[in-house]
């Protein structure tokens, strides 16, 4: 019997060693599962770490004979640990290097809750066995994740690294841990050694496939907050808020320690902000460790580029594509220098490689979450990757092809000898050069970044340079709008289907519907047209569109008897002067075949045919009346959204009535944008504006449009905003010719978006654009745009240099903190105190009822005032409360109704009806207004500039159309003019070349201004209508 209770004692002792280790590791494969459950991102503290235990067999030979041992096993098992554990350091002390009693005492102090002194015991027992250093430092480093000390198990596993580069469980444990915390690009690094040794899990292929983003929710994460702040500087990146993104990095023990991955961040950061200096300032003081991770050569690229270096621009981002071939930041900012550099076909192909890797990633996540057809998707992703240059990513994912598919084929050791194959068959210089997309290797220059930031002589701290910029200085005047539709007889409420759908969308149903303002029968008074939907886009409507005649001091529906009833599913709408006979006309666009209505000047129009182009209908979201060939005659200019009858089909509901999927513009196939060239004769001739390219582009969703002189070259240029892909600006390369024989008028355009830096966002990456406004913001005489976006996007305000080119001043401007959480759709300038500032109104609402997802469905109309060049977010005085409540508001429009100087505003709402907000501002500033009328130019004088000069400035005011989401501004030059500033002198510049100058010019009122003519004719109104 004594021999029986030491062979208990001895499998006691054994077992007890045995559990401490496998506690610590798993009983895993390093097969992918295959189970079709969701599968997450492995939490390195709670999941189980492939960890081999390796006890040599000799190790508990004469356990049994120790009654020391014995004994503690016997109080661990009566409950005793505190005595066994006094038992277990007294052993510890006779015998330090027996691996079962320090495996049974570090267990013992970790039962107790001495975890740190379990894990100090498994360190210095490491130090001294050698031969026992692989099992105890995994050990080691389970514990400490599980203790939330992240940092110390990737040290351990390290250590196990260095010695052993193929330890496939160190390898998938520590990437598993750097993934969690956001060191990203360091476990992609270990990813790419373990591929070449192992299958590999969904999760870990994803990690390779979207490697600019968080996979990991670091709220789920068991490591310490002070250890997560690059995982959660990667969530508020995605989340557009980049100043919380610097604070979270620049607060985390980890900048004081000057780890890379988080200074290079941080450093790209700053970049993607504009804040130069401090990037300078921060690559300066870069370790060299630095340069070798993605996000620093992001960084240095996006300083070359902004700086107008493009050669050293296009070698940093090229480098940054070499260490992660699927990064998308890095894609599509070595797309956009490339194409700057005017190497478009390069260009064209890195920017199909960044679409690809964002089309590769959605597709990858889909296998993650067990989306569809599992098995397909892991095929397509591994054909995809053998093209591209990435054969061990493609065998990967193969081998998770057939997990899926035929599990019982999926056999680790083929695939082992499969990866064996393919390393002694691979070609790597082909491999390489597909993954650099035939670019040669990546040569950056040394820059001295020491010497530049002293050149600079900068005496910035590098820590929170943001909170000493200058703040918006406090309003000297307080904002008053006033609703005052319904009082002045203006009645009118859009629907968008029959009868109206409140939420689960169609395509076109949440988008709105367009608003003009103009003077249609020339009395002085600014009237409105609104566009309608009430049907379901096939059949005509049950409502027509609505015409408002401004009868002086109201409105009165004239729809009928101006003969205006179109019954298609109108959107977008403009006006101008299409024959040039005095009497500005109008296009509506539909869903469908548009129309055109000429103005008869009898207070009637008339409905035309344009050509069998213009039959051939479009969903039409942006329209223009503008010379865009340079003919001195008016074209009609079309933005189109999609071209795809299946946006009509229902949406599908599941058992419990949710929609299985909500149509999104990416579903459907986009539709070409056209121009309707105008001839002499007066026929119009349509042509597609991609085919009249000088080289090739794709069709994009179109949404905002602006029309004018941006570059000041005397051409009109084409601003287009597109919904989910690149913004576009043409410029006319040519005026075109006429060939005799079929006496067409052939234009040629160039979309230079991306050449301007109008195209991306700060990040690299297309945006859901929606509206434009166009006005000199920042005072330099050049015209900027405001681009509205979607609600996890920032709108753009991109700010033109003297060279033509733009910068993102989004966050300069401080515009970032009153757009990141708004679904921003139309936005126009106004100067609503007249003190001679741009400031911005923007219609906000969200696309679907995502409550209670999300906290609301409607969102504020913002009126944005310009401070010193900082944006700051006001609620006017309001007795009506329309700026104090929430709108789902669609389209806005600019029009001084009752010419009292101050400039009104038109807001289209999806559900509520057509709002007007009277300006009711005082304001002891000054104001004038210009319209002018071409004569040599066409009549509307599109890219008309007016530069007013005062005592010591000038102000910049141009003549432009398309005016943003799908509506037609007063066409009428205003200015504000300070009380402290004096106006001495009107310069214009005509499109046609002419430039005219006018001398102490009065204010207070309204002229009109006609080509050529030396005097301006000011025109006597009835009184103002006072404010109602």
């Amino acid at each position: 019997m004594p021999h029986r209770n030491e062979s208990v004692a001895f499998v006691t002792a054994s077992v007890a060693a045995l559990l401490l280790l496998a506690t610590l590791g798993c009983n895993k494969t390093d097969v992918p599962e295959k189970k079709a459950a969701n599968q997450s991102l492995p939490n390195a503290a709670t999941d189980d770490v492939d960890v081999n235990v390796e006890v040599s067999k000799d190790i508990h030979s004469d356990a049994a004979s120790e009654p020391s041992l014995q004994h503690a096993q016997r109080l661990l098992a009566s409950g005793n640990s505190s005595e066994a554990l006094r038992e277990l350091h007294s052993l510890l002390l006779k015998q330090p290097d027996q691996l079962d009693v320090i495996a049974l005492t570090a267990q013992t102090e970790r039962s107790l809750g001495n975890m740190e002194s379990a894990i100090a015991l498994l360190d210095e027992s490491a130090a001294r066995l050698p031969e026992h250093e692989r099992t105890l430092l995994s050990n080691s480093a389970a514990w400490s994740a599980e203790t939330g000390n992240y940092h110390a198990a990737i040290k351990h596993y390290q250590k196990l690294l260095k010695a052993d580069p193929a330890d496939v469980n160190s390898l998938r444990s520590i990437a598993a841990l750097q993934n969690e915390i956001g060191h990203r690009f360091e476990a992609n690094e270990h990813l790419r050694r373990l591929m070449q040794l192992s299958p590999m899990t969904t999760v870990e292929l994803l990690c390779l496939v979207n490697p600019g983003q968080q996979i990991h929710d670091s709220q789920q994460s068991r490591a310490k907050p002070s250890q997560k702040a690059l995982a959660m500087a990667y969530e508020h990146l995605d989340e557009n808020q980049f100043q919380r993104a610097l604070g979270t990095l620049e607060d985390s023990p980890s900048f004081v320690a000057r780890v890379p991955a988080l200074l290079t961040l941080r450093t790209r950061i700053l970049a993607e902000m504009g804040r130069l200096d401090e990037v300078a300032i921060a690559l300066a003081n870069a370790p060299k460790q630095c340069q070798a991770f993605p996000d620093y050569w992001i960084g240095v690229g996006i300083w070359h580029q902004t700086n107008r270096d493009l050669d050293n621009a296009i070698q940093a981002f090229q480098k940054a594509v070499e260490l992660e071939p699927l990064h998308q930041t890095a894609l599509r900012r070595l797309a956009t220098a490339l194409q700057s550099d005017g190497s478009d076909e390069v260009a064209s192909r890195v920017n199909e490689r960044a679409q690809l890797a964002k089309d590769l990633s959605e597709l990858a996540a889909s296998t993650v979450n067990r989306q569809g057809n599992v098995g397909r998707s892991c095929q397509i992703l591994s054909q995809q990757l053998q093209r591209i240059g990435l054969p061990f990513q493609s065998l990967a994912w193969q081998f998770n092809a057939i997990a899926y598919t035929t599990p019982q084929q999926a056999r680790v050791d083929q695939h082992l000898a499969s990866l064996k194959h393919l390393k002694q068959s691979l070609n790597s210089l082909e491999t390489q050069l597909a993954q650099r997309i035939g670019l040669p290797l990546a040569n950056p220059s040394e820059t001295d970044w020491d010497s530049l930031v002293a050149s600079r002589e900068l005496a910035i701290e590098p820590n929170r340079i943001a909170e000493q910029k200058s703040q918006p200085s406090q309003q000297s005047i307080q904002p008053h709008f006033e609703s005052i539709a319904s009082r002045v007889g203006l009645v009118f409420q859009y629907r968008n289907a029959s009868p109206p759908v409140e939420k689960h969308f169609l395509l076109h149903q949440p988008l709105g519907s367009g608003l003009a303002c103009f003077d249609y029968d020339l009395d002085g008074n600014t009237d409105v047209y609104a566009a309608q939907g009430d049907g379901d886009a096939i059949e005509p409507g049950m409502s027509p569109n609505y015409l408002a005649r401004h009868l002086g001091h109201s409105f009165t529906d004239v729809t009928a008897f101006a003969e205006v009833d179109d019954r298609g599913y109108s959107m977008a709408l403009t006006t101008g002067d299409i024959n040039q006979d005095g009497f500005e006309d109008l296009v509506v666009g539909n869903m469908g075949r548009n129309s055109l209505f000429l103005n008869q000047g009898d207070g009637t129009f008339r409905s035309i045919s344009v050509d069998n182009i213009w039959e051939a209908g479009r969903y039409t979201t942006g329209l223009a009346i503008a010379d865009v060939t340079g003919n001195s005659l008016p074209d009609i200019i079309e933005i189109n959204y999609v071209d795809d009858q299946r946006i009509f089909d229902p949406i599908q509901f599941d058992s419990n009535g949710q929609p299985i999927r909500l149509p999104g513009p990416m579903q459907f196939s986009a539709a070409e944008d056209r121009v309707f060239v105008s001839h002499p004769a007066g026929s119009f001739e349509g042509q597609s504006i991609r085919e009249l390219a000088a080289s090739s582009t794709d069709a994009h969703r179109g949404m905002g449009l602006v029309v004018g002189d941006f570059d000041a070259d005397g051409d009109n240029e084409m601003f287009v905003a597109n919904d989910q892909t690149q913004n576009q600006l043409w410029d006319r390369t040519s005026s075109g010719f006429h060939d005799d024989a079929d006496k067409s008028l052939r234009p040629n355009f160039q979309d230079i978006g991306t050449l301007s830096g109008v195209a991306y966002g700060v990040t690299g990456q297309p945006l859901a654009s929606m509206g434009i406004a166009a006005g000199d913001f920042d005072g330099n005489q050049t015209l900027d745009f405001h681009v509205t976006n979607f609600d996890d996007e920032l709108s753009n305000l991109y700010l033109q240099q003297s060279d033509h080119l733009y910068s993102d001043g989004v966050f300069a401007t401080g515009l970032d903190q009153h757009s990141r959480t708004m679904l921003g759709f139309g936005t126009q300038t106004i100067d609503f105190e007249n003190d001679g500032d741009w400031d911005l109104v923007v219609a906000n609402g969200d696309i679907e009822d995502r409550r209670p997802t999300k906290p609301s469905f409607q969102m504020p109309t913002q009126l944005l005032v310009n401070q010193n060049q900082r944006w700051g977010s006001t609620t006017p005085e309001d007795s009506t409360g329309y700026f104090a409540g929430e709108h789902l508001a669609r389209s806005v429009a600019r029009l001084d109704w009752n010419r009292d100087g101050l400039t009104d505003i038109l807001v289209g709402d999806l559900m509520e009806p057509l709002t007007l907000l009277e300006n009711q501002t005082n304001s002891d500033h000054r104001w004038l207004q210009l319209k002018l009328i071409g004569t040599q130019t066409e009549r509307d004088a599109i890219g008309a500039r007016v530069h007013f000069h005062l005592d010591d400035t000038q102000l910049l005011r141009t003549v432009q159309t398309g005016d943003g989401y799908m509506s037609r501004n007063e066409n009428l030059i205003s200015i504000g003019i300070s009380a402290n500033q004096h106006l001495h002198r009107i310069d214009i510049v005509w499109p046609s070349g002419l430039h005219q100058s006018f001398d102490n010019v009065a204010t207070e009122r309204r002229g009109l201004i006609i080509e050529s003519q030396p005097q301006i004719h000011w025109l006597h109104f009835a009184p103002p209508i006072p404010n109602t």
